[in-house]
């Protein structure tokens, strides 16, 4: 599945500009062919007309909840709160999932920022995604949503600019999670004329909680090495994992200034911005 969504193969994936994934999607939602879109209204308003569903109006539940949170009601808050769980999903439609993830921003407010905020926030950092779900929600967005592509076929139009005489090229990249995008430049690195350059990516991302901070960004890497094994592209991986990009130092990325690119893409909500005295990350010049 990771070559099917990452690579171009002899099966188009959604990073080369095939809305494959998306018609599937659209044709599994279609009804077959031959019966008519309305076969079934009639049977569903029957069943609608003999259970009448009540109608809870969540918008009302969830702003009566935070009035109470902020007044410090923790006993309303909490029945609110309840009635809200019992309506509300992850995996329901919209308001639904607006409201399951709102119920817990509130859960977090109401458990404050002692021991039981600690235990709240370890408790949703414990449910890990795996990669492998994660790819599958990847290749949704990105056949759904033309922008995250498009911003990827630029970005890696530039960087592959700059490696294409270059005998070196290093890669910043901030918030690099997990390194989706990566697996198309080398194999379109492997068949440069005149041989692949040497690649160096730096991976930068926050922290992951627990005792291996640098879990995620290492897992990136050995994904990432293996491919450079497949495609013979000489490769060297370096993880950093920060909860503070502006306080990394120059050295400790040690640049290579004759084929050096930084990249951070959906991640400027991470870097302090040009009003901060500070100087920020995407000041640096190299």
């Amino acid at each position: 599945m990771f070559d099917k969504v990452l690579l171009c193969t002899d099966s188009p994936s959604v990073l080369c500009g095939s809305n494959e994934p998306l018609q599937n999607e659209t044709s599994k939602a279609s009804p077959p062919t031959g019966q008519p879109r309305g076969a079934n209204v009639g049977r569903s308003r029957a069943k609608k007309q003999g259970k009448k569903k009540e109608t809870i109006d969540l918008s009302t539940l969830l702003i009566q909840c935070a009035q109470a949170v902020s007044a410090g009601d923790c006993r309303n808050a909490d029945d609110l709160l309840k009635q809200i769980r019992q309506h509300s999903s992850p995996f329901g439609d919209g308001s639904q999932r607006v409201a399951h993830f709102f119920a817990n921003g509130l859960e977090a407010r109401l458990a404050g920022t002692g021991i039981g905020a600690q235990i709240f926030y370890a408790s949703l950092a414990s449910k890990r995604i795996s990669t492998s779900d994660m790819l599958k929600a990847y290749k949704v967005h990105l056949s759904a949503c033309p922008f995250r592509r498009t911003s990827l076929f630029f970005a890696n139009r530039m960087i592959y600019n700059v490696a294409e005489k270059a005998k070196r090229l290093h890669i910043i990249d901030f918030g690099i999670q997990y390194g989706f995008h990566w697996p198309l430049m080398i194999q379109k690195l492997s068949k440069r004329p005149g041989g692949p350059p040497k690649l160096r990516i730096t991976g930068i991302e926050l922290p992951q909680p627990g005792f291996r901070p640098t879990e995620l960004i290492e897992e990136t890497g050995r994904r990432l090495t293996k491919y450079c094994e497949r495609f013979n592209v000489p490769f060297e991986y370096q993880a950093i994992a920060s909860n503070n990009w502006e306080t990394i130092e120059i050295e400790r990325l040690t640049i290579d200034k004759r084929g050096a690119c930084c990249e951070l893409l959906f991640r400027s909500k991470n870097i302090l911005d040009e009003t901060v005295k500070k100087r920020p990350v995407h000041g640096m010049h190299f």
